[in-house]
């Protein structure tokens, strides 16, 4: 095999790792072990990684063969990350050859999303609802949580499958879970009065404005923000500060979403 074309499956292994969300440590030990299933020397690799640009240079008898290429969605897919991992690690103990490495790939990379559409979104509903439970929610202000959760999400993903941009994408879905968490605020007394008209005993809503707090936490950019971290531990100081940069504006974007629906329904703190 050219060399040539060992550099397009080194620079597919990593492209998919990037756009899946995964730390640089990581891309650069995928990169290393396709390298070896590919019989490259691995002094004979040289690697740079940019936020949105893998570049590979490869001694070939005295001569560098040099590519780059360029990723264009960042997200995360723990099932293409961890499912790469496993195929890597396979195929350097059992001495894949590069034929095996371009089908492992091939499959790696249409692994969709692991779950349902509708699964995924009611599970983040959950998790926020247990978020607000923890800062102390009642019933009502867990539910509407849920729902505004759930509502914003759905319309990020709508909008991000239409291809606008991220941060007007997560201002969005902060608005919309917002202003549909708010509901509880004039719907906290009738629903609980109903609940314990029923004889549930429900205790009373001190606090209706928790779901509107409880129900944007779902955009809090946690995967970049742990990357970060991690590229900036481990040396890559360049890839840290463009995630962090990432992450900011993203929070940003939150508090921007928030700032209009709080002013917009005239809800002074939360």
């Amino acid at each position: 095999m050219k060399t040539e074309s060992k550099l397009d499956l080194l620079l597919h292994t990593g492209a998919l790792l990037l756009g899946s969300g995964a730390n640089s440590t990581r891309i650069e030990r995928a990169i290393f072990d396709a390298a070896r299933i590919l019989r490259l020397p691995p002094d004979h690799v040289h690697l740079h990684l940019n936020l949105r640009t893998i570049m590979i240079s490869v001694e070939d008898g005295g001569r560098y063969v040099t590519k780059f290429r360029k990723v264009k969605a960042l997200g995360v897919n723990m099932l293409i990350i961890s499912g790469m991992q496993r195929a890597l690690e396979r195929m350097v103990a059992s001495g894949a050859t590069a034929d095996e490495l371009r089908s492992e790939l091939k499959r790696v990379g249409s692994l969709g999303q692991a779950y349902p559409e509708w699964l995924l979104i009611l599970a983040v509903g959950l998790a926020d609802g247990g978020f607000c439970t923890v800062l102390g929610g009642s019933v009502s202000a867990i539910l509407f949580a849920v729902l505004g959760t759930m509502t914003g999400l759905f319309v990020r993903r709508k909008l991000h499958h239409a291809g606008f941009n991220l941060y007007f994408t997560v201002m969005i879905a902060a608005f919309v879970a917002c202003v549909v968490a708010a509901l509880n605020i004039p719907c906290h007394a009738p629903l609980l009065g109903l609940l314990n008209n029923l004889g549930l005993g429900v205790a009373a809503d001190t606090a209706p404005t928790l779901a509107v707090a409880a129900s944007v936490l779902y955009l809090i950019p946690g995967v970049p923000l742990i990357n970060t971290f991690d590229d900036l531990l481990d040396g890559y100081t360049m890839m840290g500060l463009g995630r962090v940069t990432i992450a900011t504006l993203i929070v940003l974007s939150v508090t921007c979403g928030m700032v209009v629906a709080l002013n917009l329904l005239d809800i002074s703190k939360i």
